[in-house]
């Protein structure tokens, strides 16, 4: 309450030295408020010019790098020693030097200075979304090739942002979206109750991956008809309804001479099945990718999905960002 009431009123009605006087008492008083009160009257532009003297040890030389005049800066110097209550030079007529109470303050300044100008900067790439934190929400299919690009430009373009991610089926990514536990997703392709907002990132072909001594494992590719005679694996839709769209579209229900061999939850855990010898699983060429030498994987023709960012406005602004960078992720569409 002292230091705010005396902040406001020394500037206005007060000289410098009637202000260190009025200070001294007040620190005699109230010593805790007296540091307050110092730092608050302090100027970044004196603690610049003291450090500017204080690496140079010459006033003149200091002068002309600041543009001043040595007059001025002097004066300056003394006003700030008068405000600290402490000498920071001895001045003679040959030299200037640092005092141990100068030696100290010059110390902490410069490194005060430096993290000023830091914090400064990091504030104004965070307001323009270069810095901060991102939470983003991935499918696991995304790993392949969506995220590593995504991640790479990030880095390269953002060294300052912070990812945190996590991998989440599309039904809780929307979700988290929703309850603002994450700020953005990678999902395939959907469609998205509002407000949720989604920008294409990368078409994505499915593929067919079977046991490796399957009949088609000779082929170089598939029509969707090759597929409606084969134990396909199934998706469960309360966890992974567009894994059900890739199935319903590539080999519709009412035309498939089986039912579906097992149900799952991942694109992980069709390709399990398969390495185990049970079914066919259609998967995102990326996840395809990830299959073992037990299996063989094949595209199908004229089979796509696409890779969708998906966000809600939430006041972040890195979300922006990452939405800039999607020209350019060097993947094809």
């Amino acid at each position: 309450m002292v230091s705010s009431f005396l902040e406001g009123i020394f500037p206005r009605f007060f000289s410098d030295s009637t202000v260190h006087s009025i200070i001294m008492h007040v620190h005699h008083y109230f010593p805790e408020a007296s540091s307050r009160i110092i730092y608050m009257m302090i100027e970044t532009r004196l603690l610049r010019y003291f450090v500017t003297v204080a690496e140079k040890l010459h006033f003149a030389r200091a002068a002309e790098e600041l543009h001043l005049a040595p007059q001025p800066l002097s004066q300056a110097i003394k006003r700030l020693e008068d405000q600290l209550g402490v000498q920071l030079f001895h001045r003679t007529s040959r030299k200037v030097e640092l005092t141990p109470a100068g030696q100290v303050f010059y110390t902490r300044t410069q490194a005060m200075l430096t993290q000023l100008e830091e914090t400064i900067l990091l504030t104004q790439r965070v307001s323009q979304g270069g810095a901060g934190a991102m939470r983003v929400g991935y499918v696991p299919g995304a790993t392949a090739s969506v995220l590593p690009a995504l991640l790479r430009i990030c880095n390269r373009e953002f060294p300052d942002l912070r990812l945190h991610l996590r991998e989440m089926t599309a039904l809780e990514q929307l979700e988290a979206l929703n309850n603002q536990q994450i700020d953005a997703g990678i999902l395939v392709g959907l469609s998205f109750p509002a407000p949720t907002e989604h920008i294409l990132v990368k078409h994505e072909p499915l593929v067919a991956v079977f046991p490796a001594d399957h009949p088609f494992a000779e082929k170089g590719h598939l029509q969707t008809s090759d597929l409606l005679s084969e134990p396909i694996i199934g998706f469960d839709p309360e966890h992974c309804p567009e894994l059900v769209t890739f199935i319903d579209e590539v080999v519709p229900a009412g035309h498939r001479q089986q039912d579906l061999r097992q149900v799952v939850m991942s694109e992980q855990a069709a390709l399990s099945l398969v390495e185990a010898g049970i079914g066919v699983a259609i998967v995102t060429a990326g996840m395809g990718q990830r299959s073992t030498l037990g299996t063989k994987v094949l595209p199908i023709q004229n089979a796509q999905t696409t890779y969708q960012l998906v966000w809600q406005d939430n006041g972040n602004p890195a979300v922006l960002s990452m939405l800039g960078l999607r020209q350019h992720i060097d993947l094809p569409l």
